[in-house]
């Protein structure tokens, strides 16, 4: 970091990383096939399929132990295939931590290295990024590699500093002060250690490619950090009784006692002598790692040094029953009740205040499970779950104050939080179990069925009130009086004792896990198809009512009330067939058992309108909501893409306004609105940006209504085509208003 300005385009060091790239990198590595097709187990685990490239034959994900391949041509359910062509890697250049805070306790592994490895080479980087800023060029360089941007690059430096020795003491269970003199032993080893000429080149480079970063890490460990930390508290006991042996400190009776040199005078009286009741450094999960890492035979304790690695994600699959419950609780408030713009502007504090009693305590309860996984897990799902989740649920904590639809599971935007959350604890266990069936060769069952999901089917554990004593119990803590302690750790009555407790009998999970619809979700052709195959539908018989209807609806909540109302009975008249001449208000209050309070809030409405008048309702309603959203300026097209918002030039919405003489204002607006909204929000694979509104309205209005059509349609200018459909509408919808 002498020259900042070189390292713009470095993969830092211990920084995380996009896997999946080198996993496919693997795979054809270790294949002679040039002819691989890509596929994707349900988890999201990429494996090829060479020759035809066909699914022939079955196996097992080597990841998560599910079905892969298939039989005669088709894939196992769940499997799907990859375009890897189209896959990018994810993996980000410079500095992508983020703030230091937003870490908390987790202690992570970055490939090879284990977890002291890491906090130790993270110290070291955010170290040389602070003498960095003293540059000629300023702190500028340094700035420019850390993403996102921050305020302030010395306060960012130094929180990670502290942050890199708080989790280094996590990780070795060590108290603060031994932990900056293993961070001086490694420093000191840098500059002591005489390496090869080319192993020293190579600390010098750019680091400009994965792989180049990788080989810096293992040779760095290797040569630097591995030798220091041989007999770890060997060496610190060594350094303590340096200590006390100093002539500057050896008169400190403080000192003396704080370093186990003053040897008892009675060893009978242990419990009145001061030396038993000193300060020894903590036994912790973390401390685990390290036996593991002194561990000299490669092949031995396989499940437990798994365990150890994977733990840090392992203790948040117990979360899974609880984050799936709220996701229950909040499908039967809000399906279909709500829209995505009404999700984000509706914050969890303002739908905590409108609850009561014991909801309120469950959804708090609840809420806080969620809250404390999703921040401790967020920067992990963003590198393993293969969702877009929007960039900016990764950078902040959620608060009380984030938006409710972080928390509500559906396949857009926000809601890819809660998904992705769910889908990597279940990825977790299922790739835990997985490795451990290949390493024990026992059989596990699967849960096919949400029902069916228990508690017992989980990894469920409290690291410090299940794990932790299981550790305790197999070590010694051996105290020697003038030489030091020493813990020796049972790791193979430790493996045993994880087996029986967390993991034999657990099941792989491959359930389907339900998901919210927002209100537009209905809202689609083919299920407004399928209500008019099932009752045929009529249009109002005189403006009178609709005026009526409209001036009992004054209230913009009663509207969307009445609204939403009818979203719910439309996905129900979808795929059932009753009477067309039952009235709308009793299909809601007798059949779907709705509130009377959540029906219609129209009484001509209720008393006059029948279900065979339900999309007409629904599109006068509609109508009317969305040009009170634009009299506010607010937007009525959530979810409309840009490819049909270009804006009409002067001339062409003159031309448009001078056209709209001659037609049917109210009809028109209608009718093009409905079609926005049913065709345009959905993907499709063809382009209809360069169709007419003209020539698209005309052939729909009359699938609807045979032998009818659109007042003054034709007139309309043949360039206004549908990629100016919204602010056409808008034209439309505000000269309405004003005739209104």
């Amino acid at each position: 970091m002498r020259d900042p300005s070189q390292m713009q385009n470095s993969y830092l060091p211990a920084m995380p990383q996009d896997e999946r790239m080198e996993s496919v990198k693997a795979i054809r590595q270790s294949s002679n096939d040039q002819n691989l097709t890509w596929y994707e187990c349900p988890n999201g685990h990429i494996y090829a399929i060479g020759n035809c490239g066909e699914p022939t034959s079955s196996g097992n994900c080597p990841e998560c132990n599910l079905p892969i391949g298939g039989s005669s041509y088709q894939l196992h359910d769940g499997n799907k295939k990859k375009d890897i062509a189209s896959m990018c890697d994810k993996t980000s250049k410079g500095h992508v931590l983020g703030d230091a805070q937003s870490h908390g306790n987790q202690i992570v592994c970055e490939r090879t290295m284990n977890c002291v490895t890491t906090a130790i080479v993270r110290f070291l980087l955010h170290s040389s990024m602070l003498l960095g800023t003293e540059c000629e060029h300023g702190p500028q360089p340094i700035n420019r590699i850390i993403q996102p941007d921050p305020h302030n690059v010395l306060e960012f430096l130094w929180r990670h500093l502290h942050n890199d020795v708080r989790l280094l003491s996590v990780a070795t269970g060590k108290s603060r002060d031994d932990c900056i003199f293993i961070l001086h032993k490694v420093i000191d080893n840098i500059f002591q250690t005489k390496v090869a000429d080319d192993l020293q080149s190579g600390f010098h480079q750019l680091l400009t490619s994965k792989n180049c970063r990788k080989a810096w890490e293992e040779n760095f460990t290797a040569a630097y950090i591995k030798p220091a930390l041989q007999d770890l508290d060997e060496m610190i006991n060594e350094s303590n009784k340096t200590l006390s042996e100093d002539k500057r400190l050896s008169n400190d009776p403080l000192m003396c006692l704080l370093n186990a040199t003053i040897e008892p005078e009675d060893l009978g009286k242990l419990t009145d002598t001061s030396h038993v009741w000193q300060h020894r450094s903590r036994i912790t999960i973390y401390s685990i790692h390290q036996a593991l890492e002194n561990e000299q035979d490669d092949d031995n304790l396989l499940v437990l040094k798994h365990f150890m690695e994977k733990e840090k994600h392992l203790r948040f699959v117990r979360y899974l029953p609880d984050i799936v419950q709220l996701q229950r609780l909040l499908i039967n408030k809000f399906n279909r009740h709500i829209d995505a713009s009404e999700a984000i502007n509706l914050t969890i504090s303002t739908f905590m205040n409108q609850l009561s009693g014991l909801e309120k305590a469950e959804f708090k309860r609840l809420i806080d499970t969620f809250i404390h996984a999703w921040n401790s897990l967020r920067q992990d799902v963003a590198a393993i779950v293969k969702l877009p989740v929007p960039k900016e649920c990764f950078l902040e904590n959620v608060t009380y104050n984030s938006e409710i639809a972080i928390l509500l599971p559906t396949r857009q935007e926000y809601g890819l939080c809660c998904i992705g959350l769910v889908d990597f604890l279940v990825a977790t266990q299922n790739e835990f179990l997985g490795r451990y069936q290949n390493i024990r060769n026992e059989h596990l069952s699967k849960v096919e069925k949400k029902a069916d999901l228990l508690q017992s089917h989980l990894i469920a554990y409290d690291p410090d009130r299940d794990l932790l004593p299981l550790i305790l119990s197999q070590c010694q803590y051996i105290v020697r009086p003038m030489v030091g302690n020493r813990v020796e750790y049972n790791l193979t009555g430790l493996e045993l004792q994880v087996i029986e407790r967390f993991i034999r009998g657990r099941a792989f999970i491959n359930c389907k896990f339900d998901q919210l619809l927002f209100r537009r979700d209905v809202r689609n052709a083919a299920i407004f198809e399928n209500l008019r195959n099932n009752i045929p539908q009529e249009e109002f018989s005189s403006k009178a009512l609709q005026c009526s209807i409209l001036a009992e609806l004054k209230s913009y909540q009663d509207l969307c009330g009445c609204l939403a109302s009818l979203d719910i009975a439309i996905g129900f008249l979808a795929n059932y067939k009753p009477e067309g001449g039952m009235l709308i208000n009793d299909y809601l209050r007798d059949k779907l058992a709705m509130p009377q309070n959540k029906g219609l809030k129209s009484a001509t409405a209720s008393r006059q309108c029948s279900l065979k008048h339900v999309l007409a309702l629904w599109q006068l309603l509609a109508m009317e909501k969305a040009v009170r959203l634009i009299n506010n300026s607010q937007d009525p097209f959530d979810g409309i893409g840009e490819d049909y918002r270009q804006k009409l030039n002067d001339e062409d919405k003159n031309n448009l306004i001078v056209e709209l003489r001659f037609t049917k204002l109210d009809q028109l607006c209608g009718e093009l609105y409905e079609y926005i909204v049913l065709n345009l929000s959905h993907q499709s694979e063809e382009d209809r940006t360069k169709w007419t509104i003209s020539e698209t309205l005309e052939p729909y209005y009359d699938d609807k209504h045979a032998y009818a059509e659109i007042t003054g349609l034709d007139s309309l200018p043949e360039n206004i085509t549908l990629s100016h459909a919204v602010d056409a509408w808008k034209t439309i919808a505000q000269l309405y208003s004003t005739q209104e």
